[in-house]
């Protein structure tokens, strides 16, 4: 597929916001992104689910939503440009619905955080285009002793909220909850896994969580539907 990577801003596009998605009866298609907050080169299948699995089932249990397609297109340590030269087999051909773009501390060594900046508006930009509903994620705050690495990592986060914000794109916020945990409970260590230093299974249950948290979809009511969609992962029902 080939894609007209030009954008004028005033172009009309007809995104559907996540209540309208959520609370309609047409099949929604959700594509997940980025980094799959897994180690790299590791072959062998996790023993338990990702955070995509556990978002997605916990949607098509509690919106009885049985005709929703969730596509993983995550990898480890995806970087954002990746994905951008990649948008036409990874993102454009699946014509999401709504698209989950996970970045990668991979990211903070970027040599021009203004690059990144312009990258992250040109992904908006073609979403915009797909008629595509965005929403971007910040890396989940995992432990550093290096002052010059965490230092650049701050810059990349601060960078994604900000363009977030000005774009008015919505943010699931991982780095937020996983810093203000580590600062008041010892919690974050049953988070990571010890070994590869990335998200363990509780790491996973919890950006699974924080994606319902942070786009609120627990305020989106319909009648009989639960009280909570956070229960769901926090009960871990497998329902795919």
């Amino acid at each position: 597929m080939s894609i007209d990577r030009s954008f004028a801003a005033d172009e009309p596009h007809g995104i559907r916001s996540l209540p309208t998605l959520l609370t309609g009866e047409t099949p929604v298609s959700w594509l997940f992104v980025g980094d799959s907050c897994t180690p790299k080169n590791v072959t062998d299948p996790r023993p338990w689910r990702l955070y995509p699995s556990r978002f997605s089932g916990a949607v098509q249990a509690h919106f009885h939503r049985p005709k929703d397609v969730f596509i993983d297109a995550t990898f480890p340590q995806a970087r954002l440009s990746e994905v951008l030269y990649e948008f036409e087999s990874r993102v454009a051909r699946f014509r999401p619905d709504v698209c989950f773009m996970a970045h990668s501390l991979a990211d903070a060594d970027t040599k021009s955080i203004e690059r990144f900046e312009r990258m992250l508006v040109k992904l908006i930009q073609w979403s915009k285009k797909f008629h595509c509903q965005l929403v971007v994620q910040t890396p989940p705050c995992l432990p550093s002793r290096n002052d010059s690495m965490l230092t650049r990592r701050l810059i990349l986060v601060e960078s994604i909220r900000g363009i977030a914000t000005e774009h008015d794109i919505p943010l699931v916020d991982h780095w937020g909850h996983w810093e203000l945990t580590a600062a008041h409970t010892n919690h974050l260590k049953h988070w990571v896994d010890a070994e590869s230093q990335t998200p363990g299974e509780q790491g996973h249950r919890q950006m699974a969580i924080r994606l319902i948290k942070d786009l609120k979809l627990n305020n989106i009511a319909k009648p009989n539907f639960p009280a909570a969609l956070d229960e769901h992962i926090m009960a871990d029902q497998d329902v795919t």
